[in-house]
């Protein structure tokens, strides 16, 4: 089957998946609120806890989308990214696991970042294995072994889009640990839509 048709099979898949319903027609400029937690340089913004460092900033194609046509969408209704940077200064090793990140906005839409599998199997559908399998290792945050102390995790997250006419939304990163003990964090937004005809 020709790639062309296979993109447009992808697509279709990405419609018809939860949280991608045909009428995805906004894009969303995620402007960051600071709190006291947390401090912020241009729109990335950085929290510190129990010795972890974690940042947060919205990128509008990570590196890996000119790879991929399903990324090039102009503009792109489909999905948002975000990349995040974790440092662990802690002095034990820390358990990141993004299953338990989530985004949610003010109309009750509720995101989680795309993991391993599922970009897998989307780009399986167009692609050999040997063209995707070591950019999603190197570039997508999923569950990863504990980061050792003094180790620094730079990711990214994918989400789908968001199709309601939202103004804020919360990113939270949970069920973090250290030395088994619970840590969390919590990114508050505006969102800036852009209704696209």
């Amino acid at each position: 089957m020709k790639r062309p048709v296979l993109i447009l099979l992808a697509l279709c898949f990405l419609i018809a998946a939860p949280g991608m319903a045909r009428e995805h027609r906004y894009t969303f400029e995620f402007e960051p609120v600071t709190t006291p937690l947390s401090f912020k340089i241009g729109k990335r913004v950085i929290i510190s806890s129990k010795g972890v460092t974690v940042s947060l900033e919205q990128v509008h194609k990570p590196d890996f989308a000119n790879k991929f046509e399903i990324f090039q969408a102009e503009p792109d209704i489909y999905f948002f990214y975000f990349r995040i940077t974790v440092r662990n200064r802690s002095g034990q090793p820390l358990e990141v696991n993004p299953i338990f990140f989530s985004a949610l906005n003010d109309r009750r839409e509720f995101r989680k970042p795309l993991n391993y599998d599922e970009l897998y199997r989307m780009l399986g559908k167009m692609y050999q294995e040997s063209e995707f399998k070591g950019i999603l290792q190197e570039d997508l945050l999923d569950f990863c072994s504990p980061l050792k102390n003094g180790v620094e995790k730079d990711a990214i997250l994918v989400f789908r889009n968001f199709k309601e006419k939202a103004k804020e939304c919360v990113i939270k990163l949970d069920a973090m640990s250290v030395g088994g003990k619970p840590l969390a964090f919590k990114f508050p937004y505006k969102l800036k839509r852009t209704e696209i005809r």
